[in-house]
């Protein structure tokens, strides 16, 4: 190119950048470095547990099944390690689409088979997944009635697992109660995020490493578990509390319909995630603290945590790559 030809270019871009105000210019920057994120809605849902209540008991989503015209929900668990519909609730509905019918390939889970949905879609908030493998768990759910079927109230249907992640990256952005997952880490969220060295299972469940007291301990990431700080045996609490102190609180759980004593005891010891000091002074502890000692021995985990740590933050983890971030707000 002639240096006139450059010449005129460098006026022609010159005569571009003047004519635009300073914040033009900012607007046109963010708008070239926006990530188009396909976030999910959620919603808190709120339940009595015990004797008391929680405002944030548990995360619904807001979920289509197929192209049916239906409002439903299910709730975010990565404790469960597969995506279920509820046998009992999506009875009705079985009809509507021919790919809720049931394949003749099962899930064996604890021992048992459980029939599968193949090839389903879904669509979580307005993000579509296609091609999904689904469980129904018979007999499990609350029964819609017939006349209730097609009326427009949201219909709990199921639950969202972990599975939905694999080889993904998951954004849980609590303040704005939305999640995403990603095939991989917007950069605009990367420089922000505070990686610790977590583990991750055979079924992609997370364990993130807490300091209590002077010792590392892992605990297993729960969204189902969202009102409680900290889970574990009556064994493990004992190392965290005083012999001395009372127990301040029992409550009857509910976990996929068995019923459970949690009691509830103040911790002696202050506890880290990272460098930061988590605000949390107690410990609850069960003989059937979510799930059995042989898991816990098997993943090396001293006990669960759920979404109330986070509550004013943001999770990014990576299930490809096994990295378990924060930011914090």
């Amino acid at each position: 190119m002639s240096k006139r030809a450059h010449f005129i270019v460098f006026l022609l871009l010159f005569s571009f950048f003047s004519g635009l105000s300073a914040q033009s210019v900012k607007q046109l920057k963010k708008k070239a470095t926006k990530e188009n994120i396909p976030w999910i809605s959620f919603k808190w849902v709120g339940d009595s547990i015990g004797n008391r209540y929680f405002d944030k008991a548990y995360i619904n989503i807001p979920l289509q099944i197929e192209n049916l015209p239906y409002q439903f929900d299910a709730q975010f668990d990565l404790g469960a390690f597969a995506t279920i519909i509820y046998g009992k609730s999506i009875t009705h509905y079985a009809s509507f689409s021919p790919n809720l019918k049931e394949s003749r390939d099962t899930l064996r889970i604890k021992g048992k088979k459980f029939p599968l949905y193949k090839n389903l879609t879904l669509h979580l908030d307005k993000v579509k997944f296609p091609n999904l493998t689904v469980v129904k768990l018979p007999g499990f759910g609350k029964e819609i009635p017939l006349d209730s079927v097609k009326t427009k109230t949201v219909k709990h249907i199921g639950t969202i697992g972990v599975d939905l992640c694999a080889n993904k990256t998951l954004v849980i952005d609590y303040p704005n109660q939305k999640i995403a997952i990603l095939d991989e880490i917007p950069g605009s969220l990367l420089t922000k995020t505070e990686f610790l060295p977590a583990k991750f299972n055979k079924d992609d469940r997370v364990m993130i490493p807490f300091t209590i007291g002077d010792k590392t301990e892992y605990l297993m990431f729960d969204t189902g578990s969202s009102a409680f700080p900290l889970i574990t045996f009556p064994k493990y609490a004992e190392l965290i509390t005083d012999s001395k102190e009372p127990v301040t609180d029992s409550l009857g759980i509910s976990s996929w319909g068995s019923v459970h004593q949690m009691y509830k005891k103040k911790m002696n010891k202050k506890m880290y995630l990272g460098k930061n000091q988590v605000k949390n002074e107690y410990v609850y502890y069960s003989d059937k603290a979510a799930s059995s000692q042989k898991f816990f021995d098997d993943n090396g985990i001293f006990g669960f945590t759920g979404n109330v740590l986070f509550l004013d933050k943001i999770l990014v983890i990576d299930f490809k790559n096994k990295k378990f971030g924060v930011i914090q707000k």
